[in-house]
């Protein structure tokens, strides 16, 4: 640390640290030790405190993360899972899984062409699953895509999957862990 020589504002006396931030954690959290007299305070965003500050009390900044080398050249299309495409093979089974408490009944799974209704949309279904995806993969491929991004897959009641309940699982209504395992979408 040193002194800076030109004090930005009169009374007042500056010092300058260069940080390497290029190991460790994206998100670098710290806080200002400050040491006088017989007395010490801990500068944070929430001011000046006399006991050393909790870690979420800190200031904080993030890194930069460029990703990984293989996503710099990718053209992604990001794919809502059921509103995509259904797959020509879809089983009985991936429809009426969840009960839908608001309506109170099972849910149940529009046709493709069958517009939206005034129940609510995160629990209408359309039936687009992995296998239709799949099946979509020589189309995307000519639109020039080379990378996809899913939405969440993993089991939850809503169509959108955000609510997911468990993460080891993919949803029956998308085909299951049978229909993802050992493909490459």
């Amino acid at each position: 640390m040193t002194r800076q020589k030109h004090a930005p504002l009169e009374g007042v006396v500056a010092w300058k640290v260069t940080l390497d931030t290029g190991e460790g954690q994206p998100r670098r959290r710290y806080s200002f030790k400050l040491l006088w007299q017989d007395r010490q305070r801990w500068y944070t965003p929430q001011g000046f405190q006399k006991t050393p500050p909790a870690r979420l009390e800190q200031f904080a900044f993030d890194t930069p993360d460029d990703g990984p080398d293989w996503v710099q050249d990718q053209v992604f299309y990001q794919i809502f899972p059921d509103r995509f495409a259904r797959g020509s093979n879809r089983q009985p089974g991936q429809d009426n899984v969840y009960f839908h408490h608001a309506a109170g009944r099972e849910i149940v799974r529009r046709e493709w062409d069958e517009p939206l209704t005034g129940e609510a949309g995160g629990s209408t279904f359309y039936g687009g699953d992995l296998d239709g995806i799949s099946e979509k993969l020589p189309y995307l491929k000519k639109l020039g895509v080379t990378a996809l991004y899913l939405n969440p897959v993993f089991t939850a009641p809503s169509v959108h999957k955000y609510d997911t309940q468990d993460y080891r699982q993919v949803d029956e209504q998308f085909g299951g862990h049978e229909a993802y395992a050992g493909r490459r979408l």
